[in-house]
């Protein structure tokens, strides 16, 4: 028999019990509050949560009224239940794709129209997963409800939009095309496909844009790829098309980046084939370029001491335009306007353009109205180029000592700084009736000598090392 206990075990027991009494308080007070954070997660939610039974019946746990309008109550009667809304022409779907749910572990989304309460028909899209018992057996489902009509109205909308889009695109007489960020075709209208040669099938089956680009263009046409994916719009970029049959046709592009969610995921253009045009301009070139030659023909049956001076000033300038990266249009330009830059000679005395002797002031002064009056006559004719200007302006000097109106620095056109070397160049080389040519040497003397004083620092820099590099020669 124990033994009546001391003061000190009943001391022991008696705080062993407010220790587990602390112990279970607290645990209690843990499991309400784990309780109260599941019902806010759960009703934060923003969809409703259900279980369905073996037999199909359904139970709504929470969230019922945000979907359905119902409540839990209302849908958990013996009268309605979740099924019982799902749309008629809906139901035999869900049922049947549910069904494999009962045969295996598997997670299932589902979408389908359910009636709400206030008689609208809403889509929803439903997560479910199927329950087991740790022997296997099919005890039921649980599932997440979530309405996303809004979302289907917007994908409609897109779908709809976009075969507006591509119905558009199929009556365009020109190509209109779509490149994903890799550079392949997901998009070619019926215009673009007659256009390339190629059929449907070849650009269905993975092409890029530049498979139809000619070698001469295909550098360019992948830099502004890669432009237009870092967010650029391009307009009026020109290439060469290769079609099937490898005949090349000139076209000019417009494009755009296609842009989701602030990102840019391809490329969408039009091409249009400037076949027509390029052949009218090329006409209009040769019209223009006639018409320059006669005119500095017509200076030079005037002029015999200075026969071939434009030609020789032209090639000279056409080589320093070229040595500073022009483009090929402006270098054309330079060239025309160096071929006539003398035009207005036509209106100085005939006897004092081949005077012999010292030229007099006087007759100096009439002979740099030239300058003026070959303005005068081109300002008239439209060419693509400013050559009545740069013929105006090629006496012009940076410092502003030059001649018809002082023009200085930045003020002078680069086309008219290039012409003004060349002129002073070959003029040095050649012999005149009142004095005989200093050189090439002496030429070069004059322009490295009033290098950023007279002269264009950049326009001498070329024109030298044309001559001491490239080994230019008027010959």
């Amino acid at each position: 028999m124990a033994g009546k206990p001391t003061y000190e075990q009943l001391e022991q027991w008696v705080k062993q019990l407010e220790e587990e009494g602390v112990r279970r308080e607290l645990a209690e007070k843990a499991l309400i509050e784990s309780e109260i954070k599941h019902k806010t997660l759960v009703n934060n939610i923003p969809g409703m949560i259900y279980r369905a039974y073996t037999d199909w019946s359904a139970e709504v746990i929470s969230g019922c009224e945000k979907i359905s309008g119902y409540t839990t109550d209302e849908l958990n009667s013996k009268d309605k239940n979740w099924l019982s809304i799902i749309h008629p022409d809906d139901l035999e779907r869900v049922f049947n794709e549910g069904s494999v749910l009962s045969t295996r572990q598997k997670d299932l989304t589902q979408t389908y129209r359910i009636k709400i309460k206030n008689g609208e028909f809403r889509w929803v899209e439903d997560r479910k997963t199927s329950l087991f018992t740790e022997e296997g057996e099919f005890i039921g489902i649980d599932g997440v409800v979530f309405d996303i009509t809004d979302r289907i109205k917007s994908e409609k909308a897109l779908r709809e939009s976009e075969k507006k889009y591509k119905d558009l695109a199929e009556l365009l007489p020109q190509l209109v095309y779509e490149m994903d960020d890799k550079g392949f075709f997901t998009f070619v209208n019926l215009a673009g496909i007659a256009m390339s040669g190629y059929t449907q099938e070849d650009f269905d089956n993975g092409m890029r844009g530049l498979e139809i680009m000619h070698d001469e263009s295909m550098d360019r046409f992948a830099q502004d790829i890669i432009r237009v994916l870092n967010g650029e719009r391009l307009t009026g970029r020109n290439y060469m098309l290769k079609r099937k049959d490898e005949t090349v046709i000139p076209i000019t592009t417009y494009s755009i980046p296609i842009e989701q969610d602030g990102k840019v995921i391809g490329i969408r253009g039009v091409g249009v084939d400037i076949s027509k045009h390029v052949e009218a301009e090329d006409a209009l070139r040769k019209t223009i370029v006639g018409t320059i030659r006669a005119m500095a023909y017509t200076v030079e049956i005037r002029d015999p001491y200075t026969s071939g001076h434009q030609q020789r000033v032209a090639s000279l300038a056409t080589a320093i335009a070229e040595e500073m990266g022009f483009s090929e249009e402006q270098i054309e330009g330079v060239r025309m306007a160096a071929m006539i830059h003398d035009i207005g000679k036509i209106a100085v005395p005939a006897e004092i353009l081949s005077k012999p002797g010292i030229i007099s002031e006087i007759e100096f002064d009439m002979i740099k109205t030239h300058a003026k009056t070959g303005y005068e006559i081109l300002e008239r004719v439209e060419f693509p180029w400013p050559i009545a200007k740069i013929v105006h302006q090629h006496h012009e000097r940076i410092n502003g000592t030059g001649y018809p109106t002082g023009l200085s620095g930045n003020d002078i056109l680069m086309e008219a700084k290039i012409l003004g070397v060349a002129d002073v160049v070959e003029s040095m080389v050649s012999h005149r009736p009142y004095r005989p040519g200093p050189g090439i040497k002496k030429a070069l003397e004059e322009i490295s000598e009033n290098r950023n004083i007279l002269y264009s620092p950049e326009v001498v820099d070329a024109c030298l090392k044309v001559f001491r590099e490239n080994d230019f020669s008027f010959d």
